[in-house]
């Protein structure tokens, strides 16, 4: 779901992955 909350995830993911994660979180709060 959130890789971003992992320190794994970090590691791994890219800045583009990170922007598109919380792009996707940010949806999912405001519905």
């Amino acid at each position: 779901m959130a890789s971003w909350l992992g320190l794994g995830g970090i590691a791994v993911s890219t800045r583009g992955d990170l922007a598109g994660e919380l792009c996707a979180a940010t949806k999912r709060t405001n519905g």
